[in-house]
């Protein structure tokens, strides 16, 4: 669990950044699949912090129903030369991690396209505020692309965290933005979401584990077929949860201090 710290720095410097356009060959794309796990309801978030959490195998609390086993074809990117370091304490002392957005205008440095859920889906699409923590220290490795975006007209906050996780320490050596994600280098590849509204007090939570990756070109996506699927530990499974529900929190308290574009 100790990512937990710089994760919650990760959400407030997320509203602070807007990237810049990218037509470069440092932008790093894939495509991925993935299958909808554990889904949790959270009935009460604030003041103090979240209620009980409530396992759910199905909801439409996001407007289209999402149900445990979904299948879901996506893609993600990020640019590594627009990527800059934005100053933040690390995880732990003698911990080395990063933090990464980029200069300029929205929806660039890094997003994620896809569509989870029945009926229509939910979609994540050029989702805002983009931000990469990177970690490489004697703890655990990761690789942690965050995302947020607000729809006006409902007040639903969706949030996205991609995730990739490796205690083994093969995957960095560094905490610059890595040129390439090899699947096999890490213990966990996940993907949560966290749904809310402006005006409720409660929240969803939706966590997926990436089955396959695939090196593609920059773009909506999703591109060519899948690669052979890499085994995720299951110990890894609460960690995941952990990073998605701390998404629930940073992002409440930033609905309170942003106003809605």
């Amino acid at each position: 669990m100790h990512l937990l710290p710089t994760l919650q720095s990760a959400g407030a410097a997320a509203l602070l950044l807007i990237s810049a356009p990218f037509a470069h060959a440092s932008v790093v794309a894939y495509d991925f699949s993935a299958t909808v796990g554990d889904m949790t309801y959270y009935a009460h978030t604030s003041p103090t912090g979240p209620g009980p959490g409530v396992a759910v195998t199905s909801s439409n609390y996001a407007g289209s129903l999402i149900s445990r086993g979904d299948q879901v074809r996506g893609h993600f990117f990020y640019d590594t030369t627009l990527g800059q370091f934005l100053a933040a304490p690390p995880a732990l002392p003698d911990a080395e991690s990063a933090l990464y957005g980029g200069p300029g205008y929205a929806n660039t440095m890094a997003g994620v396209n896809y569509e989870v859920g029945n009926g229509g889906g939910v979609r994540f699409a050029a989702v805002e505020t983009p931000v990469i923590s990177i970690m490489n220290n004697r703890f655990i490795d990761a690789v942690h692309i965050v995302a947020w975006r607000q729809n006006g007209q409902s007040g639903l906050q969706q949030e996205v965290g991609i995730d990739f996780i490796d205690s083994r320490h093969v995957a960095l050596n560094s905490i610059g933005l890595p040129s390439e994600i090899k699947p096999a280098d890490y213990g966990l590849m996940g993907i949560y979401n966290s749904f809310m509204y402006a005006s409720r007090d409660d929240a969803l939570n939706v966590t997926m584990m990436i089955d396959t990756l695939t090196p593609s070109l920059p773009g909506p996506g999703p591109g060519p077929g899948p690669t052979p699927p890499v085994p995720e530990p299951e110990s890894y499974a609460m960690l995941l949860a952990g990073l998605g529900l701390l998404g629930v929190l940073s992002r409440r308290k930033a609905a309170r201090e942003v106003p809605v574009k």
